[in-house]
């Protein structure tokens, strides 16, 4: 997936009204926007496979 992605970190602490922004209230929080529907990961993402199909990939 190597070239197929834009991935933005937002460092809740340093950018709190970011973090507001966009919806985090909870770390980690991975945020698939497109293609849609907007989906949101949240907690433990050590599971490759876990994450993917979580993500819809």
């Amino acid at each position: 997936m190597k070239g197929c992605y834009d991935l933005e970190v937002i460092d809740v602490q340093q950018q709190p009204d970011r973090a507001k922004e966009t919806h985090i209230f909870a770390t980690p929080t991975l945020i698939k926007q497109l293609p849609p529907p907007l989906q949101k990961l949240v907690g433990d993402m050590s599971d490759n496979d876990r994450v993917l199909i979580g993500l819809g990939i």
